[in-house]
């Protein structure tokens, strides 16, 4: 461990980076100050540290990204992928660690290198450009604090993030930017990204002379998911001839739900606000995560659903160890207007025996006013719809 190591917030840890670098740049006499930044997938190393420190310093900082250096993926590998089957890309031998080594012996010299260009649409290595170091040279990867290049290092930075947190920032980030199903990030997340930042990445945060906590704030992060669930629900009885009269159509006759509802160790996401959810009907399983509950006279909060295999529900258990809760529910749905109308016979399960919760209605749509006009088809009271989920009666 750096003999000097602190901890800090965010903001106060990229204040102390950068009193750090301008002292060095003072004291390395016209040599650049090479700064490592490490931390793990969704830590915020990228977005929150490195380019925040780089836009501080301007014109003086060069960035000098470690994707380039990463050896890329062999035909076999790429068609297991393919298949669904894993492979581990998150371990140091896939990056070309000896070469980033001695290209840093020379840019701590003030020397220019050959720094390879690497292409992850075709996974090969496309050639070499010159890299001429500015005054600060900026190295942030996964692997930013390997023991082979840390001693290279002038102020080395690990950005530190809990398991769920990461989690949650790496599904949501790759929602647009990676081919991979989300049931697939969470496997692969689980049994081998995560076990190998316990190995490869946290292992490395004794090398820093700065710790920046950045962990995960679901009220405002979660906001950037795309869906938002708005729904209401009511202790209401109504068959379906009522509804027909009203122009509700039948779209799922009555199918069995079981909603198991997860949390890790830490943090308590009841106390969070947050939802994991893993939902199982007939062979179809899929998970849900939902965010805490946003401003509104109805439950409205971000979501994200997405179909899994069942031995991913296995995975995400080695994280979420936790088994909170088991609501059972017997659900036929409806549709008027776009609005989606469940009706639920609901029980949760307690020492293995089901109690009833009782039967409801349950409004769900896009949007408040969709569903107050569909309230008002139905003779519903707003006043006494219940906000609370299944998960929390």
């Amino acid at each position: 461990m750096s003999a000097a190591q602190a901890t800090y917030g965010l903001k106060e840890g990229i204040d102390a980076a950068l009193s750090m670098i301008r002292r060095k740049m003072g004291e390395k006499e016209g040599r650049p100050v090479i700064v490592e930044i490490a931390g793990g997938t969704g830590s915020g190393k990228t977005s929150e540290v490195a380019q925040k420190i780089i836009g501080a310093l301007g014109s003086d900082a060069t960035a000098l990204n470690m994707d380039n250096y990463y050896k890329g993926l062999d035909d076999r590998s790429i068609e297991n992928i393919s298949k669904g089957i894993y492979v581990n890309v998150d371990t140091p031998d896939t990056t070309d660690i000896g070469l980033l080594a001695r290209q840093l012996s020379e840019i701590s010299e003030g020397r220019s290198v050959e720094m390879p260009v690497f292409s992850f649409k075709t996974q090969k290595r496309e050639g070499y450009q010159k890299f001429v170091p500015g005054k600060v040279v900026v190295v942030e990867g996964i692997f930013g604090l390997n023991e082979a290049i840390a001693k290279y290092g002038d102020v080395r930075i690990f950005v530190s993030a809990g398991t769920h947190g990461r989690l949650v920032r790496r599904l949501i980030r790759d929602m647009k930017r990676t081919v991979w199903a989300p049931g697939f990030i969470l496997g692969y997340f689980s049994e081998i990204a995560e076990p190998m930042h316990q190995k490869h990445v946290e292992s490395t945060r004794k090398y820093a002379d700065i710790v920046i906590s950045n962990e995960f704030d679901a009220k405002s992060e979660t906001p950037r998911l795309e869906t938002r669930e708005v729904q209401l629900k009511f202790r209401h009885s109504i068959t379906r001839q009522e509804l027909e009269r009203i122009g509700a159509r039948l779209v799922s006759e009555a199918t069995e739900h079981t909603d198991r509802y997860y949390s890790p160790d830490e943090p308590d996401l009841a106390k969070t606000g947050e939802i994991f959810r893993v939902s199982e009907s007939g062979d179809r399983l899929s998970v849900t995560y939902k965010g805490p509950l946003q401003a509104s006279g109805m439950r409205r909060r971000p979501v994200y659903e997405f179909q899994i295999e069942r031995k991913v529900e296995g995975s995400a258990t080695k994280l979420y160890c936790n088994l909170v809760k088991v609501v059972k529910k017997r659900r036929t749905g409806y549709v008027i207007d776009g609005v989606n109308i469940y009706v639920d016979d609901v029980a949760k399960v307690v020492g293995g025996r089901e109690q009833e919760i009782g039967s409801f209605v349950e409004l769900s749509y896009h949007d408040e006013k969709g569903i107050e006009s569909v309230m008002v088809k139905m003779g519903l009271d707003a006043g006494k719809g219940i906000r609370s989920s299944y998960f929390e009666m």
